[in-house]
């Protein structure tokens, strides 16, 4: 991403995220454009609970030129998930908080909706999705970390929804990710550099990770400011993997901001 960098940081795009409280006051954000929604009662010193959240939103926006994807882009932050001491990245929320959080990305009118999570099918949520989709919002959700075949994975199976699963930094398939006909895309996801609550940093692991990275190379394209759809430009740049084709473990493959950005530039 580095390379393409030169051309766009994200200027001008929003993105929102749906996740836990975000540890905003890392000095990795201090220049970023955070703008923080509670839906979920918790204490500032709460660290754990912002783990899940903040390593998401390092991804997304931070000024860490080794970290952030679309560091000029803002960020709303939503927190609509809890946690517990014990596993602080499992996500706990609730259908009301996360359907008010994606109405809520809605009305601020955003470019890109991040969903770094996974649950059963929920009516309520998916026709908020399908709303957000239909104003023309590109929402990107996480293939899920269960290590299933197959399986109904929510929000990531709602159609229009672009689904990532993790690779590492060697290609290989994040050993527990989930597999089946909703994977859209491959990204980085495994042992990903990004932020910590209480200034720290982090190797974070999961499709959570690869779900921000293919938000933020979403975002770089947005900035752009052409006709050219980002999906068509993803699926046609996508780096193949696997099986020849799209395929159920890697979708139509490793994206590609630089090679996305050059057909995006030809329009």
């Amino acid at each position: 991403v580095s390379f393409v960098h030169r051309t766009t940081m994200g200027k001008g795009v929003t993105i929102c995220m749906v996740d836990t409280p975000v540890d905003i006051f890392h000095p990795s954000f201090s220049n970023s454009l955070i703008e923080t929604q509670d839906l979920i009662d918790y204490k500032p010193d709460d660290l754990d609970l912002m783990a899940h959240g903040t390593s998401v939103a390092g991804v997304l926006v931070s000024q860490n030129k080794l970290i952030g994807v679309a560091p000029k882009s803002k960020l709303l932050a939503i927190s609509a998930f809890s946690t517990t001491k014990a596993r602080p990245h499992t996500l706990q929320g609730s259908t009301a908080n996360i359907a008010k959080a994606i109405d809520s990305c809605i009305q601020h009118k955003v470019d890109v909706i991040n969903l770094s999570f996974t649950g059963g099918q929920d009516s309520l949520i998916e026709s908020l999705v399908m709303k957000a989709i239909s104003k023309g919002i590109i929402v990107i959700a996480a293939g899920g970390n269960g290590g299933h075949w197959g399986s109904t994975i929510y929000p990531a199976l709602i159609p229009g929804v672009l689904a990532a699963t993790a690779v590492d930094d060697k290609k290989n398939l994040f050993s527990m990710a989930n597999k089946g006909r909703f994977i859209d895309y491959a990204a980085p996801g495994v042992e990903i550099l990004t932020t910590a609550p209480g200034g720290k940093y982090t190797l974070a692991t999961g499709t959570s990770l690869s779900s921000a990275h293919l938000s933020g190379i979403v975002a770089l394209l947005l900035s752009q400011k052409h006709k050219q759809p980002i999906d068509a430009a993803l699926t046609k740049t996508a780096v193949d993997l696997g099986k020849p084709g799209r395929d159920q473990e890697y979708g139509d493959g490793l994206v590609s901001a630089s090679r996305a950005l050059a057909i995006i530039k030809e329009q």
